[in-house]
């Protein structure tokens, strides 16, 4: 049994006003806990806050690997490719050009993540439906943002090995082959 008392005293100067008017009411009554409604609320969804930063923790983690796993795919990639670009800039070609390139083979295997997480995620709404609260599985909101930082994470991954490959030499490369 509960009982709510609004007040604009604190939990010390009231508790014993309440326990000695319940006393009066039925003197063998129990009164356990007696605690603040901002207290009572808390406890309540703890184990639901608990479980969204435990998921939000994993979906962290998973964004800054997946950020590390673009960066070091496309850092190596343009590594490889040093003397392509030294080549494309010597005949010509805009280091505006050689970030767009580089840029473009980042995000089309993201793009294709996208498409297929996309659809996974249809087909498994209702198994994650329990787990959402006050949000629908098909949130047009949620699922919009997911993909903008999911887009801005690549291009900050891929970012620096773009500007890598716009700052070769293109007479170290020429003179390498």
């Amino acid at each position: 049994m509960f009982f709510l008392v609004r007040t604009s005293r604190t939990l010390n100067d009231f508790a014993p006003t309440v326990r000695r008017e319940v006393w009066n009411v039925d003197p063998e009554a129990a009164i356990p806990v007696i605690e603040m409604l901002d207290t009572q609320l808390t406890q309540s969804v703890a184990p639901e806050r608990l479980q969204s930063i435990v998921l939000s923790s994993f979906g962290i983690a998973a964004l800054i690997l997946a950020i590390l796993g673009v960066y070091g795919v496309l850092a190596y990639s343009v590594s490889l490719r040093t003397p392509e670009f030294g080549i494309r800039l010597a005949l010509g070609s805009s280091k505006a050009a050689l970030t767009r390139l580089v840029l473009l083979e980042a995000l089309i295997p993201v793009g294709i993540g996208i498409t297929l997480g996309l659809l996974v995620s249809v087909l498994v709404t209702r198994a994650i439906s329990s787990l959402l609260y006050d949000t629908s599985p098909a949130d047009p909101v949620s699922i919009a943002a997911s993909l903008g930082i999911m887009l801005i994470a690549t291009f900050v991954a891929a970012f620096l090995p773009a500007y890598r490959a716009t700052r070769v030499d293109p007479m170290k490369v020429l003179r390498a082959e």
